[in-house]
């Protein structure tokens, strides 16, 4: 049985307690490659990554990229094996052989000559396998283009000025004996020579060392954002990081409930040398998926840049989707800066995803999206056009990380955007779409003379007598400060309330984000070094300050993303924030867990059993969450739950058995039941409204004659 407070809110005790809620920081990110990671994106290629280098194997062969600190481009070295003579005769090789992996090795069948790669975090070991019984020297010929030259002043073979990448000494092996051989550099190739009296009585195995001599990555991260899973309780963190000024990587990292980094999670949306940049993620928890977008310098479009989707598992696995382009190239111009948001519903039917982006160019920019599933495949054969007004610019499209379906009385995507006008600037614009991808009508959300950029948009809260309501956040430039517009919808009725977060709220006027939990707002807003965040609550057309500002973390924070745990089916009043935060003058990504509701004790339990009657509970006490209570060991007797006001000292009914409930204000009795689940209306006035429940069995007991009573469950709305 599941009751609302809503006939026991003239219980309520005290308003809106304003205690700051706990801010708890993660360790900072590298990424923390503690083990080869590999990917097969779907472009005929597999890809390698270790400590600081990583590699593709394709029918072209195997290339080797090294990390280098500052590189303006990727740097590669491309191995070919050309040709394998035995006794000065070519042996028949197979040139284009498809690479085969299993765990960390990858080999190449190129017929009676096996090519082979072991991966290890900090090296590359190359090996040839020669199956032959003709006689004579064995000579393996590597032919080697790289924008890394030889240096002919460091031992061995080095390549790179500083001699970053070291080609080791090769080794013929024979069981467990190793033999130095003669490795030679002819100015565009490697040859290993193995003479004929170094010959085992079987294939004969050549086994050199590829190392980078260089730091652990120490490259820039960008643009953090985050998601959470409800069903298998963790936090995915997704972010760009600079392999080159040419070469951005997408990376994800997972987090469990408590904020702590799961071992060994790390794995790449893109490692390849294309320039992957801006990520944004959204979760489908049905499907068990986190779905992550990014803009993409493609060169199978010329270099322009188009939205690709892929998804990642999100249970115990590193498994990624191959590679799905989601913009359309017949569109002109460019695409970029995407934005996810999914649908949360758990009902049966279709749970998709909904990427939103900017198209276009020059005097001309639209906002496109694409409605995706929980493969990261789209779902329909066309983009839906959010925006497309000739020579109109429709930048900065954005969407709410949910579509509050299971949640709201009108589940919908809202998507805003800027647009510029003439007459009176950049504006602020609004867009509903349904979790079909229709379409509802353009309206304005901000048509001041003041320019008003970068809106978000936060996932929906059930508003009064069953409004679905979303906050709208914008930075305005003159003058500078955080703004946001409530926009409710009722029917076919709509309405927005424009807010000042400056003056209302004090909130400083970058990196202005929001995003709910289905009853409250979560707003995040800072400088150019630091980021507060604070919980709204709506009444109304009003926004009542709950909690903060605190500040978030320590100087030095940037980028915010916000995503509750509630909009992906999880609790009211959790959650996880990404941000960059500098470390010894390196932007990393952190994850920071903010409870998003009033601090302060929520659940006691007072001793007031008697015979044995148990009471367990669970849930949270934030408003929009569910509080459940058990009774259990009831023996023969009606299991009956009371639930009202607690009393400060218990009063003794029998020698043994407490009533923990006041007696002198309204309670309400459910017979019958071994289960209660109490749902906390999203009312911001139940905050700091303290309430309790008590079980009881009668017919089987003593006290009074036929009572049994349980422990009293005291719990504060926060």
């Amino acid at each position: 049985m599941q009751y609302s407070l809503i006939s026991c809110a003239a219980l309520a005790c005290t308003g809106l307690a304003q205690i700051p809620s706990s801010l708890t920081p993660a360790p900072a990110s590298a990424p923390r490659i503690d083990r080869v990671v590999h990917d097969e994106p779907g472009d005929g290629h597999l890809w390698a990554r270790g400590s600081n280098w990583k590699a593709s194997f394709g029918a072209e062969g195997f290339v080797y990229y090294p990390f280098v600190a500052g590189a303006e481009r990727t740097l590669t070295l491309q191995f070919r094996l050309a040709a394998v003579r035995v006794g000065g005769v070519a042996v028949d090789l197979v040139p284009a052989a498809v690479p085969s992996r299993d765990g960390d090795r990858v080999v190449f069948d190129r017929g009676a000559v096996s090519e082979i790669y072991d991966l290890r975090s900090d090296e590359v070991e190359q090996t040839f396998v020669v199956a032959t019984t003709r006689a004579g020297d064995i000579e393996v010929e590597l032919t080697v283009d790289s924008d890394l030259p030889r240096n002919p002043r460091l031992p061995g073979l080095r390549f790179g000025v500083d001699g970053t990448v070291e080609y080791g000494e090769a080794f013929v092996v024979d069981g467990t004996v190793r033999r130095g051989i003669a490795t030679s550099w002819t100015g565009s190739s490697i040859l290993l020579r193995v003479p004929a009296a170094l010959r085992g009585s079987g294939p004969v195995v050549i086994d050199p060392i590829l190392t980078t001599r260089s730091a652990a990555i120490g490259g820039a991260a960008y643009a953090p954002d985050v998601a959470w899973d409800e069903t298998n309780q963790r936090y995915l963190i997704v972010y760009e990081h600079a392999w080159s000024a040419t070469d951005h990587d997408i990376w994800t990292e997972m987090f469990d409930a408590d904020g702590n980094l799961i071992p060994s999670s790390a794995a790449a949306i893109d490692m390849s040398n294309a320039d992957w940049t801006r990520p944004r993620v959204a979760n489908i928890d049905v499907a068990d998926r986190f779905v992550v977008a990014a803009e993409v310098a493609a060169a199978t479009f010329g270099g322009r840049h188009m939205i690709y989707a892929r998804t990642r598992h999100a249970g115990g696995t590193t498994s990624i989707s191959t590679i799905t382009l989601l913009s359309d190239p017949t569109y002109p111009g460019d695409n970029f800066s995407p934005a996810v948001g999914a649908d949360q519903g758990s009902s049966p039917g279709r749970h998709d995803a909904l990427v939103v982006w900017t198209n276009g160019g020059g005097s001309d920019y639209n906002a496109h999206a694409r409605l995706v599933d929980g493969n990261g495949q789209p779902v329909q054969g066309h983009v839906i056009v959010i925006a497309d007004g000739a020579n109109q610019l429709n930048t900065n499209v954005q969407v709410s990380r949910s579509n509050g379906n299971g949640v709201v009385s009108l589940p919908n995507w809202f998507t805003v955007f800027s647009r510029y006008e003439p007459q009176s600037g950049w504006n602020v614009y609004g867009r509903l779409i349904g979790p079909t991808g229709l379409l509802g009508a353009t309206f304005p959300l901000d048509l001041s003379t003041s320019d008003d950029l970068y809106p978000r948009v936060s996932s929906p809260v059930v508003g009064q007598n069953g409004a679905t309501q979303y906050l709208v956040t914008y930075e305005r430039q003159s003058p500078q400060e955080a703004r946001a517009i409530l926009a409710t919808f009722t029917g076919n009725n709509t309405s927005v309330a424009p807010k000042n977060l400056a003056t209302e709220f004090g909130l400083p006027p970058l990196w202005v984000r929001a995003e709910s939990d289905g009853a409250r707002f979560v707003v995040t807003a800072g400088t150019a070094q630091a980021i507060s965040v604070c919980t709204l609550a709506p009444s109304g057309n009003a926004l009542l300050l709950q909690d903060g500002p605190l500040l978030l973390g320590a100087s030095s924070t940037t980028l915010p993303e916000v995503a509750s745990q509630r909009s992906s089916g999880g609790l009211a009043g959790e959650y996880g924030i990404s941000i960059l935060r500098s470390i010894n003058g390196q932007s990393v990504p952190a994850l920071v867990r903010y409870a998003g509701q009033t601090s302060g004790a929520t659940a006691t339990v007072l001793p007031t059993a008697c015979n044995a009657l148990q009471i367990a509970h669970s849930g949270a006490t934030a408003i929009g969450a569910v509080m459940d209570f058990t009774l259990a060991n009831y023996g023969a007797g009606l299991p009956v739950f009371a639930f009202g006001a607690p009393r400060s000292v218990p009063q003794a009914i029998c020698p043994a058995c407490l009533l923990g409930l006041r007696s002198d204000l309204p309670t309400v009795t459910v017979f019958d039941a071994t289960h209660l689940a109490v749902a906390l209306p999203p009312e911001p006035t139940l905050v700091g409204a303290t309430f309790a429940v008590q079980g009881f069995a009668v017919g089987a007991a003593s006290c009074l004659g036929a009572l049994a009573f349980s422990d009293t469950v005291v719990f504060t709305v926060r």
